[in-house]
C-alpha cells in the first residue's frame, strides 16, 4: 500500500499467502506476514509491485508477528509464543530462540 497520500491509499503490489495472513508487518525490505497453520511468511519487497516470498517458518497457528531488532516474535495461537532470530545475507535459515512458550 502507498499512504503518501492518506486521503487516497492505493495497492502497489499483492502477494498471495498459502493460506489467509491475519496479521503483516513490514520492516525494511521485509515483509512478515502470520499465516495461521501455514506460518510465519517472509516476503522481500525491493520491488514492490512484485512481492517475492524468500523463506517461511512452519508453525502450529501463526495469528501474530511482531519484530523487535534482529528477533522475529510470532503468537503461535496455543502453541505460544515463538522467538526467532532473523536471517543474515549469508545464511537464509530463521533461528528458533525459544521455540516454544507458553504458561
Amino acid at each position: 500500500m502507498d499512504v503518501s497520500d492518506p486521503d487516497r491509499p492505493r495497492t502497489v503490489g499483492v502477494h498471495d499467502t498459502p493460506r489467509c495472513a491475519t496479521d503483516v508487518i513490514v520492516e525494511g525490505e521485509y515483509a512478515y506476514a502470520a499465516d495461521g497453520w501455514k506460518g510465519l511468511r517472509v516476503l522481500f519487497l525491493a520491488d514492490p509491485i512484485s512481492p517475492v516470498e524468500i523463506g517461511f517458518y512452519k508453525s502450529t497457528n501463526a495469528v501474530g508477528v511482531q519484530t523487535a531488532g534482529d528477533l522475529i516474535l510470532v503468537a503461535d495461537g496455543r502453541g505460544g509464543l515463538l522467538v526467532l532470530r532473523s536471517p543474515s545475507l549469508s545464511y537464509r535459515a530463521y533461528l528458533p530462540l525459544i521455540l516454544r512458550a507458553s504458561r
